[in-house]
């Protein structure tokens, strides 16, 4: 994490602000469907139910229980990562109730970047060339 550290967060007003301004500078650079997923959805509070890496074909799905935008409606969040060059999830594993706290976006001037932190601090990050999701209606 850039950002969203558990050293940030002890002045979470400024963490916030700080990552503001750098999403404005690089929102532009990432592709349309990130901007979308970030208009109509959230990660915070989502849990992470899978995560599946293609059979070295460069593929990443990452399946997460969320959110819309205004927390009205849950979500089955898939969020789909081709062109995969970075696939980290910290050793520590991710429990299936472990809640995301803060992501951030980045544009390394070649590939788009998530990183994820999540409520019990397990890490994950991921580095690929193209984004898509789809959602559907937790029932």
């Amino acid at each position: 994490m850039k950002f969203f550290t558990h050293v940030s967060m002890a002045d979470s007003d400024a963490a916030f602000a700080d990552y503001a301004r750098h999403w404005k500078t690089v929102r532009h650079f990432l592709p349309d469907a990130v901007t979308a997923f970030e208009r109509a959805h959230t990660l915070d509070r989502a849990h992470l139910r899978r995560a599946l890496p293609g059979s070295h074909d460069g593929t990443l799905a990452l399946e997460f229980d969320g959110w819309d935008a205004t927390f009205s409606q849950r979500a089955a969040l898939v969020l789909r990562f081709a062109g995969v060059a970075v696939y980290a999830p910290q050793a520590t594993a991710i429990a299936a109730d472990d809640e995301v706290g803060y992501w951030e976006w980045d544009w390394t001037g070649e590939a788009l970047e998530l990183r994820v932190l999540f409520a019990s601090a397990a890490q994950l990050r991921v580095v690929a060339t193209r984004f898509e999701y789809d959602v559907n209606p937790a029932k």
